[in-house]
Parts: structure tokens; C-alpha cells; sequence
């Protein structure tokens, strides 16, 4: 099924990133990350510690997208 979980993203790279939250997630469960200011992307989950987990996206940022990104984010915060 689909549900809407709030969390908080950490670290993001051109491959993946780090987020937190206190809903469960599984090992391999696919997920979208929705937040302001950014493109919609999907991933799975490769790892968990306790309330954080390690994705990595389908498709990747480029570089040029990331520090674009990156910038945007700074800005707005």
C-alpha cells in the first residue's frame, strides 16, 4: 500500500541520502521522497540504524543538478 510518512532528510548525494523517521521502513522497500524545493525522486532502502536509513535513487543526480539543488535549498533555509 501506499502511505505518507514524515521524516527528515540528512545527507543527500548524486546517489542517495540519509533520512530519519520513526515509521518502520524494510530493507529493499521502495520509496519516493517528497519535499519542498525538490524534484520527486525514488529509491530503496539499503540500511537501517535504528531511526535512519540509507536510500539509493533509481536515477541519479548529475552534478550540476545536485549543487543547483544544494543552492536552491541554502537559500531558501
Amino acid at each position: 500500500g501506499i502511505r505518507r510518512i514524515p521524516g527528515t532528510i540528512h545527507n543527500l548525494s548524486q546517489q542517495g541520502a540519509l533520512i530519519q523517521t520513526l515509521d518502520k521502513l524494510s530493507l529493499m522497500q521502495r520509496v519516493k521522497i517528497r519535499a519542498e524545493g525538490m524534484p520527486e525522486i525514488t529509491g530503496k532502502v539499503r540500511w537501517r540504524r535504528n531511526d535512519s536509513y540509507g536510500l539509493s535513487f533509481e536515477d541519479t543526480f548529475q552534478f550540476a543538478e545536485l549543487a543547483a539543488l544544494a543552492f536552491d535549498l541554502r537559500r531558501a533555509a
